[in-house]
């Protein structure tokens, strides 16, 4: 009977790790303590199409964010695996009315292991 339960236990276990283990296989794992990594100083201006500057809009990389500022500047530092070559950012405009109204983005930065500094220009549109 205690070879039974024993087996039963071990069993429970290997099925437990085998889950534990596939579920640490995708790449949006987060980097762990001891790996290498690299910080990223993303800056930039958030504009509408005629070139105006746009405050209060939320820029958001994964669990990063920040807003622009009364002259659409933003800074964005970001930790990124050494591994990882793009970073996803998303525009987002909560506020709606307040600076105007204006259609979310997403972009892709592409970066470069020794291009520390982004510098982008974002143009929103405009809904009205």
């Amino acid at each position: 009977m205690e070879k039974l339960i024993l087996k039963i236990y071990n069993k429970q276990i290997i099925f437990l790790l085998t889950i534990l283990g596939f579920s640490m296989a995708t790449n949006k794992c987060a980097a762990q303590y001891g790996a290498p990594v690299r910080f990223y100083e993303i800056k930039g201006v958030v504009l509408s199409k005629i070139n105006e500057p746009i405050s209060k809009i939320k820029i958001v990389s994964e669990y990063d964010s920040t807003y622009s500022d009364s002259i659409g500047n933003f800074t964005l530092i970001k930790e990124l695996p050494y591994r990882t070559d793009k970073v996803q950012l998303k525009f987002i405009d909560e506020d709606k009315t307040d600076n105007g109204n204006y259609y979310n983005k997403d972009t892709t930065l592409f970066t470069l292991p020794d291009k520390k500094d982004q510098k982008v220009t974002i143009k929103l549109e405009s809904k009205n």
